[in-house]
Parts: C-alpha cells; sequence; structure tokens
C-alpha cells in the first residue's frame, strides 16, 4: 500500500500514459475500497494495524464505501528501482516508533539486490475524495486495474474538508 510496507509482489510492467490513463477512469467509478492493513479500522476487537503485526489479518480486508470526486494523472516519470529503493530506506529511516523498520529496510535491500536495474514508473495524481477514501487503497486499485505492482510512493494531503493547506 505505502513505503512503509513489507514488498509482497514485484513486477516490472511499465504501462503507457494512455493504459495510466484508462485504469484512472476505471479506479474513478470505484464506489468500495479495502481498508489498507496499516489502518486503526477495528476489526475482531483490535486495529487492522495490531492484526497486520501479529500475522492475524482477515483473509478479507474490510471495505469502506466512498467516492473519488477528482483524480487526475499529473505526470509520468520513469526512473531505476535502484533510485526507489534508496529515497524508501532513506524515508523509513526517518520515522520514529515501532513500524518494522529493520524488516522493512531488509526486504527493500533485498529488492535492491535483486532488481536494482530495473525500471520503475512513477505517477503523479491529484485526487479528490470522501471522507475514509485511503489513497493508498486508491494506488492498489491502480496497480490491480493495470495488472501490475503499485504503492503509494508520497502523499500530499492539501486539505480536509474547509481546512486548505
Amino acid at each position: 500500500f505505502d513505503m512503509l510496507g513489507v514488498v509482497t509482489k514485484i513486477d516490472f510492467t511499465i504501462p503507457t500514459e494512455r493504459e495510466v490513463s484508462l485504469a484512472i477512469e476505471l479506479v474513478k467509478n470505484k464506489k468500495v475500497f479495502p481498508y489498507p492493513p496499516f489502518s486503526s479500522k477495528p476489526v475482531f476487537g483490535m486495529p487492522l494495524f495490531a492484526h497486520a503485526r501479529k500475522g492475524t489479518l482477515p483473509e478479507e480486508l474490510p471495505v469502506r464505501k466512498g467516492g473519488i470526486k477528482k483524480l487526475s494523472l499529473l505526470s509520468l516519470k520513469t526512473f531505476s528501482a535502484k533510485e526507489l529503493v534508496m529515497k524508501s530506506i532513506e524515508t523509513i529511516q526517518k520515522v520514529t516508533g515501532d513500524f518494522r523498520q529493520e524488516k522493512i529496510i531488509s526486504e527493500w535491500q533485498d529488492f535492491l539486490e535483486k532488481e536494482g536495474d530495473r525500471k520503475v514508473l512513477l505517477a503523479t495524481l491529484e485526487a479528490t475524495v470522501s471522507s475514509g477514501v485511503y489513497i493508498r487503497s486508491i494506488a492498489v486499485a491502480l496497480g490491480e486495474a493495470l495488472g501490475t505492482a503499485a504503492l503509494a510512493y508520497t502523499i500530499d494531503r492539501t486539505a480536509i474538508g474547509d481546512y486548505k493547506k
């Protein structure tokens, strides 16, 4: 779902701009999105992140109804997997608290050793969504629509309700 997640799927399909645009149109019409595994949604009396840490996540993640009011492609950039991993590790090292940083960094380093020469695609999007829609879930939905792996690389929240950045 995002850079603080453990690598679970690797796919180096580089979609075209047209394919990304078509996927965006498909995802814009979705009305149901799964909660990310590392969210505070309670399931069986515990937040999902607690289940994720214990390895007791339900087979199917709970979902939230919501809508995407706007989802626009701003740019596409191809860069090396090495750049992705190095930036990821740098970001993860800045996180305080117990977020499995050592495990995540180790997995990204393993990924780098195996795939560092590959290219990855960074799509910059702008979204306006209803309450409860996780941008991380939209990233995963876009990957599914494209038939490839995807995650939210960075998220810059610019507004919540009437409060603007």
